[in-house]
């Protein structure tokens, strides 16, 4: 008796490209938008830091190798 592989799943379009779409290109998208709204945090506390790093001659002084602006 001979017993043919068929793959380990649906071959037909619609799985092929919902699985696609779920495994991929949904935490893609996750990724790309928590690494945008984490760069956006960073940069503002960076010019919170700054603002609250004011001499007394009215200048800020530099925060380091850093410079975001």
């Amino acid at each position: 008796m001979l017993v043919q592989y068929k793959g380990c799943g649906p071959e037909t379009p619609t799985f092929v490209i919902s699985a696609t779409v779920t495994s991929f290109y949904l935490p893609l998208a996750i990724m790309t938008v928590m690494y945008a709204l984490t760069v956006r945090a960073l940069q503002q506390q960076l010019r919170e830091q700054r603002r609250m790093t004011v001499t007394n001659s009215g200048r800020s002084r530099s925060t380091g190798l850093y410079s975001v602006e």
